[in-house]
């Protein structure tokens, strides 16, 4: 983790959908020169946030990325700021690189049936309007964390 920060942070040096060959870094951007630098993005670990909130710098682009390596056209952005999709999609996992090491995040773990239909389900990756990462509890399941200041 980062000395001195006052948030359980790193920054996130890669993003990869499918598997770990399928990584992509983030795009500088002189507007935000602390939180993104050297194509890594400054992300707070949070294990109290529900989801995994990406900044809306990179949002959609991991949207559509995640769709089209999944071949699915079933989705949509909804008005509230959600991805709908099937509850049937086979969506591929989500790996976010942190130290040279790699963190998964099973489609199971970011996918959620909030209709309680079976049918429609919502993606647990939300926007937000902030130039960092916020990465909630899909990033923990079946890994443990230790809070050792």
């Amino acid at each position: 983790m980062i000395e001195n920060d006052f948030f359980w942070a790193n920054y996130n040096t890669g993003v990869a959908i499918g598997s770990i060959a399928n990584a992509f870094a983030y795009e500088n951007t002189s507007d935000y020169p602390v939180f993104i630098e050297n194509n890594a993005i400054y992300s707070i670990i949070d294990t109290g946030s529900t989801a995994l909130m990406i900044s809306a710098l990179y949002y959609e682009s991991l949207i559509y990325e995640i769709f089209n390596y999944a071949g699915l056209d079933d989705w949509q952005f909804t008005q509230g700021g959600y991805v709908e999709c099937s509850c049937n999609a086979d969506l591929p996992p989500i790996w976010f690189q942190f130290d040279n090491k790699w963190i998964e995040v099973r489609a199971t773990d970011y996918i959620w049936d909030y209709f309680e239909t079976g049918d429609r389900c919502i993606l647990f990756v939300l926007p937000t309007n902030m130039s960092m990462h916020i990465l909630g509890m899909p990033l923990f399941i079946d890994y443990y964390s230790i809070h050792d200041a």
